[in-house]
């Protein structure tokens, strides 16, 4: 079913492509690529809640390097503001001192 949902993404179909990941959910949802590719294609939609919430639960599944990405840079394009804790808060923690902090300079988000 994620091919599937893959195969609609290509097409851009897209309400097709998000249905046949959910479908993949349904059918095994302990797996993270399913919920990893509609975290991605409901953030390329612009649903910012809804794919959170996917990668969120890919990221525990199995953190990847993509989640990652988009698991940081979410809660900054969601927010209205754009405070450092916004970024470190959701970044993993080892003996109480950031693994991997990263150095962004982005431009103001409106």
């Amino acid at each position: 079913w994620e091919l599937r949902g893959h195969a609609w993404g290509m097409l851009d179909n897209l309400a097709n492509a998000e249905k046949a990941y959910s479908t993949a959910i349904a059918k095994n949802p302990d797996y993270f690529s399913h919920y990893l590719a509609r975290g991605v294609l409901r953030f390329k939609q612009g649903q910012k809640t809804a794919a959170g919430n996917d990668l969120d639960k890919s990221q525990k599944l199995l953190p990847t390097p993509v989640a990652s990405l988009y698991w940081v840079i979410l809660p900054m394009l969601t927010a209205t503001q754009n405070p450092p804790s916004l970024i470190t808060a959701r970044l993993p923690k080892r003996r109480g001192i950031l693994v991997n902090r990263p150095t962004i300079n982005w431009p103001a988000l409106k």
